[in-house]
């Protein structure tokens, strides 16, 4: 066995020793991800509300932070991307969500990231944008984005990760203030993996604490179908016409200037074009044209007969 394997060995057996629950690596079965950026900025339901500031404070494990700025690792933990660190936990930026105030159930994205590394870079391990997916009034999964390296091999991204099961102590709404406190948060099976093994399934993480100011959606507009307008296009000089319907939530347009009713076409103009938009609280469906051209036949006054002078 050459001497650097020897090392290596040595390392890990010192570092079990310092990290109590260490155990292999577990994975666990797959679990459907929680999207970000999908939660809508508008409903009409009174019970809905969505996530508007205030952070998420997470330390993610007092022994690993200790070990990690302690003489044996003589490594450094940093905050960046938003995230702070306080020296006991960190702040994780809301960045969105909704919360469901009758099932008091819900789903908030923070921001940041927090870095700990030690050993001269050996141990390396990222958590970044956490996301509490409250799924019954006392429990919520805690999802995080990870990237790690332990003792051997290069880093691994994990993607996002099913990291941690928590149980609530409080989840309670009180205008305009959403609180979320933990009372057990417990290391999952794929958030194991993620941890480079460094801990057993289960293994109790710090709390999690959030007081989040939840504000009222937007009511979401009503979908409208704008009707065509129709033309009529006449021999007589100056007498042709566009009829606008008549839509609620809908205006129409002829050169940005809203019209309605009957629009007669200027003399001598041989092409009209109308467009529809959708007013205030109402919006134009997918399926619904918003732009019609008119082509109209000019007819040239007829040349009136010329009189031979009379004698």
């Amino acid at each position: 066995m050459t001497r650097t394997r020897k090392a290596i060995i040595a390392l890990l057996a010192c570092f079990s020793l310092l990290l109590p629950g260490v155990g292999a690596l577990g994975v666990g079965a797959a679990v459907a991800e929680p999207e970000a950026g999908t939660d809508t900025q508008c409903s009409d339901d009174e019970n809905l509300l969505l996530a508007a500031e205030q952070p998420l404070e997470w330390g993610v494990r007092e022994s690993f932070r200790k070990y990690i700025e302690g003489p044996i690792a003589n490594g450094e933990i940093t905050a960046a991307d938003g995230a702070t660190y306080d020296g006991e936990k960190f702040s994780f930026p809301v960045v969105d969500g909704t919360y469901d105030r009758a099932a008091q159930t819900g789903k908030i994205h923070f921001g940041g990231s927090t870095h700990f590394t030690g050993h001269h870079g050996i141990l390396d391990t990222k958590i970044s944008n956490p996301v509490v997916e409250i799924t019954s009034p006392t429990t919520a999964k805690l999802w995080a984005e990870v990237v790690s390296k332990g003792f051997q091999g290069d880093a691994t991204d994990y993607g996002l990760v099913h990291f941690a099961d928590v149980t609530l102590s409080t989840n309670s709404y009180e205008e305009p203030t959403l609180t979320l406190q933990s009372s057990s948060v417990k290391l999952t099976a794929d958030g194991v993996e993620a941890f480079a093994g460094f801990y057993e399934e289960g293994s109790e993480l710090d709390p999690v604490h959030a007081a989040i100011t939840m504000i009222d959606p937007e009511p979401c507009p009503t979908e409208v179908v704008a009707e065509a307008p129709t033309a009529s296009d006449v021999e007589e000089a100056g007498a042709d016409t566009v009829t606008i319907p008549d839509v609620e939530g809908v205006e129409y347009l002829i050169d940005d200037v809203v019209v309605s009713g009957t629009y007669q076409v200027p003399e001598g103009v041989d092409a009209v074009t109308v467009t529809a938009r959708a007013m205030d609280g109402y919006v134009l469906s997918q399926d619904s044209d918003s732009s019609w051209n008119f082509k109209f036949v000019i007819n040239e006054p007829a040349e009136e007969p010329s009189q031979e002078p009379t004698e």
